[in-house]
């Protein structure tokens, strides 16, 4: 009976060896595998040297899964025990990392892998109004603009002038000459307030520009509440003959002269 009892005891113990030295030597095994926990940059793009830090990781060369890819050896630029550089190819994206070598595969990291997505440059066509301090806009002068782009092969230009009451548009015969630095425009003779003036050339509009709306001579005077009579009066014919009757029809324009009307009020005040 006791060599029974002690046949089981030999057996349980050899057994419980067995199993202790199994745990052991997987315990072992496991810090032997390679560990990584750190990959720099990131995210990372195409362009850069990808660098993987960790511990285990082997003295030779192993190889680098990204996202179900392995590297192939000309990527890989140095390997070490504690890191691994190396580039990647264009066909790589995003996904888990890992690396693999004789004592087996590491842990899993994501690497996040930015693409660069080309900017198509494109040539700046859009209409620009120089800026020009005080301008001033009156009817029946006209108003020069510079700038660039202000005028294109389909020579479709639009020049608007906006106030905070209506939206005026330069009519086609009032724009006296276009060039891609320069338009020469007849304002509206609606036009009576400040505001600001755009251009719009092949539907681009451009930046507005804003101006400072002033009154002719006459209609600026003839506010003042002061009353004028005509002086002298100049007739400019378009055919001159020797007959000082002319015809009216012949008369191209008249330039006159105005003087004040003084009151009583001011007639005594003069005499004081």
């Amino acid at each position: 009976m006791a060599v029974f009892i002690r046949g089981q005891y030999f057996i349980l113990s050899l057994i419980f060896l067995i199993f202790f030295g199994l745990f052991v030597f997987s315990g072992f095994l496991f810090y032997l595998k390679p560990v990584i926990y750190e990959i720099s940059p990131m995210p990372a793009s195409h362009e850069d040297v990808i660098v993987i830090k960790g511990r285990n990781l082997g003295d030779k060369i192993g190889e680098v899964n990204i996202n179900d890819h392995y590297l192939v050896k000309s990527s890989i630029i140095s390997w070490s025990n504690e890191r691994v550089v190396f580039k990647i190819t264009n066909e790589i994206n995003s996904g888990l990392v890992f690396v693999k070598n004789r004592q087996g595969i590491s842990n899993e990291l994501f690497l996040v892998i930015s693409r660069q997505v080309p900017i198509k440059l494109e040539k700046d066509n859009s209409p620009f109004l120089f800026f020009e301090e005080n301008l001033v806009v009156m009817t029946n002068t006209p108003v020069v603009l510079r700038g660039k782009n202000l005028m294109s092969d389909s020579g479709i230009v639009e020049i608007f002038i906006q106030t905070k009451h209506e939206l005026y548009k330069v009519l086609s015969r009032d724009i006296l000459s276009l060039s891609e630095m320069e338009i020469r425009f007849i304002p509206p003779k609606t036009l009576n307030i400040n505001g600001e003036i755009f251009v719009v050339v092949d539907e681009l509009k451009s930046n507005k520009l804003p101006f400072k709306f002033n009154e002719n001579f006459f209609a600026w005077n003839l506010k003042k509440g002061r009353n004028f009579k005509i002086s002298h009066e100049i007739s400019f014919l378009k055919n001159k003959h020797n007959s000082s009757n002319e015809i009216l029809d012949n008369i191209n324009f008249n330039i006159f002269y105005l003087s004040p009307v003084e009151n009583e009020r001011q007639k005594n005040s003069v005499c004081r």
